[in-house]
């Protein structure tokens, strides 16, 4: 029974922490414009040697200033993370930020069939959560529903 409160209160100070932002607030850096690229599904990331990966689809959607909102409040809160990453990373979608003057300043790859996201400027998460994963699917399905 005496073990029983310091579980609840465990469970309580873990719970309540859950929509807390992430340390460092990706991608930390100024961009202008977000465009979400769909991917062919295989290794490698949305952004490669400083140019769209080849492995990018024809497919893309420029994110409008109330889904960039919705895709930062996602990568920016500890509920997204923490589930268990797979051993693969086939990624099916991208988002690359950019300047004003089209510059690349940051992106990330998603890959929801491993569980997992690469960035760069690097985050310290990766691993979604079932709550992250199912924000971004929505985001995702937001985006590119025809």
């Amino acid at each position: 029974m005496k073990l029983l409160l310091p579980i609840f209160l465990f469970l309580t100070i873990l719970t309540s922490c859950q929509d807390i932002p992430i340390n460092t607030p990706y991608p930390n850096l100024e961009f202008d414009q977000v465009i979400a690229y769909k991917m062919k599904g295989m290794e490698g990331k949305v952004i490669e040697n400083g140019k769209l990966s080849n492995n990018v689809d024809k497919q893309n959607q420029i994110l409008d200033s109330l889904q960039v909102k919705k895709l930062l409040s996602i990568m920016n809160k500890k509920s997204t993370y923490g589930g268990v990453p797979a051993s693969c990373f086939e990624p099916h979608l991208g988002f690359v930020f950019y300047d004003t003057a089209k510059n690349i300043v940051a992106h990330s790859t998603i890959c929801l069939a491993c569980n997992s996201m690469s960035t760069t400027p690097k985050i310290e998460e990766f691993a979604f959560s079932k709550k992250g994963a199912n924000r971004i699917l929505e985001l995702e399905n937001e985006l590119f529903r025809k």
